[in-house]
């Protein structure tokens, strides 16, 4: 898989890119929110790894802006923001998975294969019954174009 890592932890990056690797993953790294950001909407990748406390923009921010922009790539959140409302907060912005730091890295690779078996399927935005189609993104209901 193509997966993203953003994370500002140089020991905690490393050992990310290797263990992936070693897993047979290409792995692309992102210091900086922003540039993850940047990345996970204009590249594409199977799954994305954000820490929260990032520099340049939190991975928070990362998570409602990329869903905003209906970016579909399974997220996991690596933080050590681990609070009950951190870890809720995280998974109603869009994240498919939460992991906290500490962590075990085998823990790590297994909930990524988890989340990289769910690929998202892109959906129609048209719904149609004969010749009734409803719009999902607009609210729209059309007969007959």
């Amino acid at each position: 898989m193509n997966i993203l890592v953003a994370e500002d932890n140089k020991r905690i990056c490393n050992i990310l890119r290797q263990s992936l690797i070693e897993d047979g993953h290409h792995i692309t790294i992102a210091e900086r929110g922003d540039e993850g950001r940047d990345l996970l909407l204009g590249a594409p990748f199977h799954v994305a790894v954000l820490d929260v406390m990032l520099p340049g923009l939190d991975g928070f921010s990362i998570l409602k802006e990329v869903r905003a922009a209906k970016c579909v790539v399974p997220i996991l959140m690596l933080t050590a923001k681990d609070t009950i409302p951190d870890i809720v907060n995280g998974l109603n912005l869009g994240a498919d998975d939460y992991l906290t730091k500490p962590f075990q890295i085998q823990v790590f690779i297994a909930r990524i294969r988890a989340i990289g078996r769910r690929r998202p399927t892109l959906q129609s935005r048209i719904i149609s019954a004969g010749d009734l189609n409803l719009d999902t993104d607009n609210y729209i209901v059309s007969r007959h174009e």
